[in-house]
């Protein structure tokens, strides 16, 4: 190798860059993961102890609640207040039998409730029980954890039934059933479970102990030594009672220790190998990775057009040359896309104008229907005409807009049309001027709403009231009927569907969807209650200055 080449060089430096980043950082890092194992440890061995804490919380809480159904109010305690009350011994006997089967059905839903005793007096000699107890029985000598009004909680000890001795907890709960002597409920819950988990980390240099209130110490995993001398960790409960951990110092060191070495004799080979492998990749991968980045960047703005240069290397070039392409093409399909959501936005509006302008034509035949039997054909010709008006304007294909003349002529033949029909009285107050109404708007908007209008003023007489007029925001126009106020859960249901406007019905729906997709707004119409009916009230947005008075209210 000669000296004197730029690659010994690099290979020289690089080498005396990693040995001295690994003496100062192994240094640095090595009293950093001392401190962070040490936070290790003390967060797993807080962590278990809380674990255990909230372990044993839930099989007090379970006990507890077992221990409200032997209150006068729960189902066990109402049987047994029957069967103190009762004198007759067939039926004490039949009482005594739903008590054992409810008990039995407590222990068989609870797998972890291995008892569940009635006594009847103090001396534990009369009772109704899942199992025989032992004979020589004194709960007053049970370890306690802590009380409440009515229960007091004993920590883990060996259990009263006759043959066993698995390690258990309980609870004792004075229950009231109108009888003189003291009278109780006993409950026990496995220990084991719970246990085990400690026994398991004991035989790492742990010791568990269980401790009340009073720091009386009524469970422990082993003896502690004579000089102490142990790390302590401690997590307390509600009720005050508490779980330790006695820690073996010596045992901790070691755990540090060979935490610590297995981290600091694989960090200078890792280090070596990344610094290596980083300046490779910098080479390699490095500009060419920055020029897609640019690329990418590029899209980001929305540039799908600019070039990515060329690296020189064959492999990347050719993605690159993929990705231009590609860029390409996005910019194609999102042309595409846009023109496609346009299109069919107003496909839509179509549809929907396909399927409600026959509805329209059919309660418009109807109403003639309607007239030929009730009137005669007197007033046929009238009528025909009028329809002939409406079904020439709303039929019409050849462009989506209208302007508000045309829109409040052909309002107005409907209304004419639907006076024949029904007893309108209307009124159309129009305060625009003519730039006002050569306005363009979505055809076909009016006459879905007069019909709604109409509808909901059905009775003896019905008034309608269409407005136009300037508002600084743009032109109003303003339908009323005297249908009195409209149903408040049916006025939050139109409200609260505008953006779903096909629940609304064909008509609604054509009036929401053409309104959004002519304006590209969404808050243009608004439905409102008014003592004297319905009021719709539609804003046409535009550019223009207010040339006239505003609008007043509706209700008149």
């Amino acid at each position: 190798m000669k000296f004197n080449t730029l690659r010994f060089r690099i290979n020289f430096i690089t080498l005396v860059y990693s040995l001295l980043l690994v003496v100062i950082s192994s240094s640095i890092m090595y009293a950093i993961i001392s401190d962070l194992i040490g936070r290790r440890i003390e967060g797993e061995n807080t962590g278990f102890l809380m674990q255990m804490r909230d372990q044993l919380e839930n099989e007090y809480r379970k006990l507890d609640s077992i221990a409200t159904l032997f209150s006068p109010y729960g189902n066990l305690g109402e049987l047994l207040s029957a069967f103190y009350a009762n004198e007759m011994v067939g039926e004490k006997a039949v009482i005594m039998s739903d008590i054992k089967d409810d008990m039995g059905v407590i222990t068989y839903s609870n797998p972890d409730i291995l008892l569940c005793t009635f006594f009847f007096n103090e001396d534990y000699m009369d009772f109704i029980g899942t199992t025989v107890v032992t004979r020589d029985l004194d709960l007053e000598s049970l370890p306690f954890l802590f009380s409440d009004f009515k229960s007091t909680f004993h920590g883990p000890h060996r259990t009263i039934k006759k043959i066993q001795k698995s390690p258990v907890i309980s609870v004792k709960s004075d229950v009231d059933i109108g009888s003189s002597r003291d009278t109780f409920a006993y409950i026990e819950a496995d220990f084991s479970r719970i246990g085990k988990q400690m026994d398991a980390r004991a035989e790492e240099g742990y010791i568990y102990q269980i401790r009340n209130a009073s720091g009386e110490t009524l469970y422990a995993t082993g003896e502690e030594r004579p000089d102490g001398g142990y790390i302590t960790y401690e997590v307390s409960s509600e009720q005050g009672w508490n779980i330790t951990c006695l820690a073996d110092p010596a045992a901790v060191k070691g755990i540090e220790v060979r935490l610590i070495a297995d981290t600091v004799a694989r960090y200078p080979l890792f280090l070596i190998m990344g610094l290596i492998f980083s300046l490779l990749l910098l080479q390699i991968i490095g500009r060419p990775l920055q020029r897609f980045k640019e690329g990418v960047i590029q899209m980001e703005k929305g540039d799908f057009e600019a070039l990515i240069p060329l690296t020189g290397i064959m492999e990347f070039d050719l993605l690159i040359k993929r990705i231009q392409k590609a860029k390409q093409r996005i910019g194609q399909l999102m042309n595409e896309v846009r023109e496609k959501e346009q299109r069919r936005a107003f496909a839509e509006i179509s549809r929907l104008r396909a399927q409600i302008s026959p509805h329209f034509v059919l309660n418009t035949l109807n109403s003639i229907h309607w007239m030929a039997q009730e009137k005669g054909q007197k007033e046929i010709d009238d009528t025909v005409l009028s329809l002939t008006k409406i079904l020439s304007y709303n039929l019409q294909k050849t462009r989506f807009v209208a302007v508000i003349a045309d829109e409040l002529a052909a309002a107005e033949e409907y209304l004419k049309l639907q006076q024949k029909k029904y007893d309108i009285h209307y009124d159309i107050d129009c305060r625009l001027g003519e730039d006002g109404l050569q306005q363009e708007i979505p055809r076909f908007i009016l006459q879905p709403l007069i019909e709604n209008s109409i509808l909901h003023g059905k009775g003896e007489s019905i008034h309608i009231n269409l407005s136009a007029c300037y508002v600084p925001e743009g032109i109003l126009l303003s339908l009323c009927d005297g249908g009195g106020r409209i149903d408040g859960e049916m006025l939050d249901y139109i409200n609260n569907h505008k953006g779903k406007p096909e629940k609304l019905g064909i008509g609604l729906s054509y009036v929401f969807t053409a309104l959004e997709a002519y304006y590209k707004r969404d808050d243009l119409i608004v439905f409102a209650s008014r003592e004297s009916g319905l009021e719709i009230r539609i804003l046409l947005p535009h550019g223009g200055e207010r040339d006239n008075e505003e609008c007043d209210d509706c209700g008149r």
